[in-house]
């Protein structure tokens, strides 16, 4: 039968190429060694959208001190989830707490080094620590986490690298040595770092003194920003991704309660920075083709698992699981050619990676073949 459309991964490549990158290809590939240095090129530019972030959180006596109708840490515990919503996947993340009763480098510990994809065991990490009084060393902390960065050579040459304090008072034990440490992340380490101090409810006279060492950084050509917050909504969007977060939030709030069509704009802003939020795109027209059966709200659902299936293994399994499922409406209608192999080579992967998605995929497998029964995996 002749298809109206292309098959899925040649429209959604499509969609992804560049004329101008595809006319330097060709000019690569007829150049001797083009192929090695077009893979520093791609190396290149994925590394430059890389993200590195270290949360680096106080818990010395400071974060016992009330904030609202908590303490500091307690508030700070309830809250991390949230603010930590618009963290992709593709961010590395890694968590750092520095307090004790000591000024030493023993008052400080990388709870979570660096990582992908490790957003719930820093935030696992986090729900399991309670403050543990005394000083709060903060300017040893900011010089570990000079090494915590570089163990990622990766981050010396590119991508964007930022640490986060989230802090009651700031260094109690040595706060002159703390511009020091921030010069010495450039310095010692080549590292460019963005710093943010999150002080959660500060006295006057703490935020000054921080503001003041803030200054010393920044004249040293640091790169640096202190924000008091005095509410949760206020830490909450400090720390996090406001905008694609409440996206996200809003638009799966709206799914959650059925209202599938208000939840398609909210979705689609935030799916510009969040893979899953085009997973749940996925879910939603194909949510709304069940009821209306608009064959367009099935090729949505297809566009976007498709869209999200290299960074999720949920998007892989719906797509491939859709494809299975509604295949003779999707050949009758001509919505768009299935590539029966792609679609078993999917399952594939799947069943044989430690996905929890894999027992699923072993017995969808077996309805592929039946489907397409010459196939065999390559």
């Amino acid at each position: 039968m002749a298809m109206k459309k292309q098959s899925l991964v040649k429209k959604l490549w499509q969609k992804k190429k560049s004329i101008k990158i595809g006319s330097l290809v060709t000019i690569l590939v007829l150049t001797t060694g083009a192929l090695k240095f077009w893979d520093d090129i791609t190396l290149r530019c994925s590394r430059s959208s890389w993200e590195y972030t270290q949360l680096i959180l106080d818990t010395s006596s400071s974060m016992q001190e009330p904030f609202v109708d908590k303490s500091r840490w307690e508030t700070l515990k309830s809250a991390i989830d949230a603010a930590l919503y618009g963290y992709i996947s593709e961010n590395k993340l890694a968590f750092r707490q520095f307090g004790g009763d000591d000024c030493n480098e023993d008052a400080t510990e990388l709870k979570v080094p660096f990582g992908k994809d490790n957003k719930s065991t820093v935030i696992d990490s986090i729900q399991k620590i309670s403050p543990s009084g005394g000083k709060a060393p903060l300017a040893k902390a900011l010089n570990k986490a000079g090494n915590d960065f570089f163990k990622d050579k990766r981050n010396k040459d590119w991508g964007k690298n930022s640490i986060i304090v989230i802090t009651g008072r700031g260094d109690t034990c040595y706060p002159e040595d703390f511009p020091e440490e921030i010069k010495k992340l450039k310095i010692q380490f080549n590292i460019e770092v963005t710093t943010h101090l999150v002080l959660m409810n500060p006295t006057e006279k703490d935020l000054k003194n921080i503001q003041k060492l803030a200054k010393a950084v920044k004249a040293e050509g640091g790169n640096i920003k202190v924000t008091p917050v005095h509410t949760v909504k206020e830490l909450v969007d400090t720390i996090g991704k406001p905008d694609a977060s409440n996206a996200f939030y809003r638009g799966n709030a709206l799914r959650d309660s059925a209202k599938y069509r208000e939840a398609i704009v909210p979705l689609t802003e935030a799916a510009e920075s969040i893979p899953e939020a085009m997973v749940r795109l996925g879910d939603t027209y194909y949510a709304l083709f069940k009821i209306d059966t608009n064959p367009s709200h099935l090729e949505d659902a297809i566009e976007w698992y498709g869209a999200a299936k290299n960074n999720s293994d949920e998007a892989m399994y719906s797509l491939a699981k859709l494809l299975i499922e509604e295949h003779e409406l999707i050949e009758d209608e001509n919505i768009t050619e299935i590539d029966g192999q792609e679609v078993i080579e999917l399952l594939d992967k799947l069943a044989k990676s430690n996905s929890e998605f894999k027992g699923k995929a072993e017995k969808k497998i077996g309805e592929a073949y039946k489907i397409w029964p010459n196939l065999a995996i390559k």
